[in-house]
């Protein structure tokens, strides 16, 4: 006899358990990493059930994105496990395209996730839309102008108002940074198990800047320095904190930082052999076109009107044309026009965060359309390039 598998949301102690299990299973994870990992993600964890047992599970972040100075609401995925034995059957498919409908269902705008495969995810509409970089400098090389402004702890660390609006403030001039929740900030507080000490400027009472740290040990004499956030709100605060950094190259080696090779604060780092790498890409999937375009900011000195028509079989309810204005800033779509350009719900993901443009994406078969409308595509979307100095 067949029995039926259930999508279903996670409720008490036993589905805490399953949920242990499963990503033991599918992420060798440190031992009490699944009780953080719960805690975390609060209600927001889902499985596929068969007569009771679960075979897979996934869980999301309610976050917001960050794109043209305005964030969008997001929801971050994660934890994506199937049992061992049940691999093979499309379990991670079906779960996936379940939470995206049920996603969709309540109005949320955006999905993202870091993926471990490509296919799969593609199957379900996301495509890669930015990426997560690894600065990597001598510490020694830094310290090379004299410092005006001092470097101070910061006992509170995340739970300091004024270290949050310096990253909001820093956020908002970048594209794809994260409008983070509680979980996502004890991520940036704890590494490994060590707590991330705090150190910042201060003007006034308020913060130019500051920075994350955790020193890893990797040699007998020596340890490399590994930021959780390294954010400054001007050049003055930048070379502040890059100055404190460097001042441990005594015996600190290198400095590891998330930090995308355009961001401003790359261009302060004085050790012409830093390194660049991408950590991992990002993926996006756009669940609500209306709902993303109009909560997201565009350039005020870019406008234009474009008459999409939105191919989306895993939801068939977003599928369809649209008329997308944009001027001053934001976007007003409404049903209906031509449909001159059609765009595979693919497409839109890289397009929406900036990381492609429009003549980029018909070159892979996601877009078609005339050069003109892919032209203005291209240009509204345009700017600084899409990054996320979070994982999850």
């Amino acid at each position: 006899m067949t029995t039926e598998i259930v999508y279903r949301r996670a409720e008490g102690d036993e589905d805490r358990a399953a949920f242990a299990r499963l990503l033991d299973r599918s992420f060798a994870l440190p031992a009490g990493f699944s009780n953080v990992a719960w805690a975390r993600f609060g209600r927001d964890v889902r499985f596929l059930s068969e007569s009771g047992d679960a075979l897979a599970c996934l869980a999301w972040y309610a976050v917001g994105q960050f794109f043209g100075g305005r964030a969008v609401p997001c929801a971050g995925i994660a934890a994506v496990g199937v049992e061992p034995h049940r691999r093979g059957e499309r379990l991670a498919t079906r779960i996936v395209a379940e939470s995206l409908r049920e996603l969709a269902r309540d109005g949320a705008p955006l999905a993202a996730l870091y993926p471990s495969n490509l296919a799969l995810y593609r199957g379900a509409g996301f495509e890669i839309a930015g990426g997560r970089y690894e600065l990597r400098a001598a510490c020694r090389a830094l310290a090379r102008e004299k410092i005006e402004e001092r470097v101070v702890p910061l006992p509170a660390g995340v739970h300091d108002d004024r270290v949050r609006a310096s990253y909001a403030a820093a956020a908002r001039q970048r594209a794809g940074w994260l409008d983070r929740n509680e979980a996502i900030w004890d991520r940036v507080r704890d590494f490994r198990g060590q707590t991330r000490e705090a150190f910042g400027v201060e003007r006034d009472g308020q913060l130019a800047g500051y920075v994350f740290l955790a020193r890893v040990r990797r040699r007998a004499l020596g340890y490399e320095l590994v930021c959780g956030d390294l954010v400054a709100s001007d050049a003055s605060a930048g070379r502040a904190l890059l100055g404190f950094l460097g001042s441990h190259g005594t015996i600190a080696m290198d400095l590891s930082v998330s930090l995308a090779p355009w961001d401003p604060l790359v261009a302060l780092v004085s050790d012409m052999h830093a390194k660049h790498s991408l950590q991992h890409p990002w993926m996006l999937r756009v669940l609500d076109l209306r709902a993303a375009l109009e909560a997201r900011g565009f350039s005020p000195a870019v406008h234009g009107e474009l008459h999409l028509d939105v191919e989306d079989e895993l939801l068939p309810h977003h599928a369809g044309r649209a008329i997308v204005e944009v001027a001053d800033g934001v976007a007003r779509v409404r049903a209906g026009g031509s449909g001159r350009v059609r765009v595979r719900a693919r497409g839109l993901g890289p397009w929406f965060s900036g990381h492609q443009s429009a003549e980029a994406l018909a070159f892979q078969g996601l877009i078609d359309g005339p050069r003109a409308d892919l032209a203005l595509m291209s240009a509204l979307t345009a700017g600084i390039a899409p990054s996320m100095p979070d994982f999850f």
